[in-house]
Order: C-alpha cells, then structure tokens, then sequence
C-alpha cells in the first residue's frame, strides 16, 4: 500500500503528487533499529571483555608484587605459550584466551609463605611440599566462574606443574588427560624459567635449555609441543625480547 499525497507550489495549485510505502519506511526504521542494537551489544560485550582482562592483569600485578621475579617472566611465557598454541592448531579464539589465562598460573603461590618464595638456595622436601600448593591454591582462587577465560586461568593454574609422563602434582594426569593449555604452558613456563635468572641460579644458555627441554620431551612435556618449540625456536626466542 502506498500513501499519496500532493505537493503544492507557491499559488496553492498542485503540482505533483508524491507516496510513501509505510512498508519500506518500517523496513527501513527496523534495521536501522537493529543495526543500532548491534552496535550496543558489541560495545557492552568489549567492555565486559576490557574489566575481565583488567581483572587478570590486576592478579598478575599482585603475584608479581608478592614475587617480583615473576612479572616479565608470566607476560613472555604466555606470549610463547600462545605461539605454540597457534602452531598446535588451536583456534584463534582459544589462543587469545591462552594468552590472557596463563600470567595466571602461578597466581597461588600468593598462598605460600614468603620465605619459601624467597629462598635462595634449594627447597627442603617440605618446602617443597609447600610450594607444590600452589597448584591448587591458584585453581580455588580462580575457579567458580561462568567466564571462559577464568575457567582456562583456574585449569591452568591446576594442571601447568602436571608431567606427560604421569610423575607431576597435584593430581599424577598423564598425556592426554593433562589439558592442552597446562601442556602448552608447561613447556613455555620452563622454557622461559631456563632463560631467566632465578634467586637460587643464573640464567642458562639457550643450548643448555634447549637440552633440557629435549631431555623432558616424553617425559615432562608433551612431546609434539616441545618439538614445535625446538622447530620454531629462533621465533620463539625473539618474542621472548
């Protein structure tokens, strides 16, 4: 149905008749409606995103003031552990998730005294008992929630310390019951420790890490994930910079 109407000139006469559809103008009017609806969900589902992110990165500064070792070294594993997260073959998705979840990882060792974190020398089997806690702690600390990317941050924290092989805390997980992202952040978490300087040892070499990290494959870590390290290990060591 159209809607006429004429058009007067300057004497009063009619000139011309005009219409409208009133079901092109609602058309019109509804996506203009929904475009505007989109746009409204988009900002608030960024904005929602921003606070989440802003959450871990405020846990990560309380770590890395509790442990001030940590700060450089969370922010450049996870860039590596995303890396290998990508040649893996994880989805785009899942990998900006990686990268945002694992300066989580050691977020429970804010749960263990001060001392035990700040020893210089080796850990006795009690302390060293103590320290393995933080597994845990961590998970309790970030598990319960309905946000994606906590769920990853709680799973990593739980399972990052776990061994291919079966041997690693706190639950013994062996191959693949290990999530790939505490597989994946196992192998950068050491890689980038190896590289760092440490209160109880210098920095290693790269040939020294790299030996090491060739010796765990099977055995600590997953092998395809410490082979697409080794394979892309000049890449890998440039985003450490």
């Amino acid at each position: 149905m159209t809607i006429k109407f004429p058009l007067q000139d300057e004497d009063g006469s009619i000139s011309a008749v005009c219409g409208i559809s009133p079901d092109i103008t609602a058309q019109r009017e509804a996506t203009r409606l929904q475009e505007e609806l989109t746009e409204t969900q988009r900002s608030a589902i960024e904005e929602l995103r921003s606070s989440r992110l802003e959450t871990v990165e405020r846990l990560a500064r309380a770590i890395e003031l509790y442990d001030p070792g940590t700060g450089e070294h969370v922010n450049r594993m996870a860039v590596v552990a995303a890396f290998l997260g990508t040649k893996f073959g994880l989805e785009r998705e899942r990998v900006e998730l990686l990268r945002a979840a694992a300066p989580m990882h050691d977020v429970g060792k804010i749960g263990i005294p001060a001392e035990i974190i700040a020893k210089p020398g080796a850990l006795t089997p009690d302390e060293r008992k103590e320290m393995e806690k933080h597994t845990e702690i961590g998970h309790q600390l970030l598990s319960g929630s309905r946000n994606a990317l906590l769920r990853m941050a709680a799973e990593i924290a739980l399972t990052h310390h776990e061994r291919f092989d079966g041997g690693g805390y706190p639950q013994g997980l062996s191959g693949e019951e290990i999530p790939v992202e505490g597989r994946l952040v196992a192998v950068a978490d050491v890689f980038d420790a190896l590289l760092s300087d440490r209160s109880y040892r210098p920095a290693m070499s790269v040939d020294e890490a790299v030996s090491l990290i060739e010796e765990g494959s099977g055995s600590q870590f997953d092998p395809r994930i410490a082979e697409l390290l080794l394979d892309n290990l000049k890449q890998a060591l440039s985003l450490r910079a």
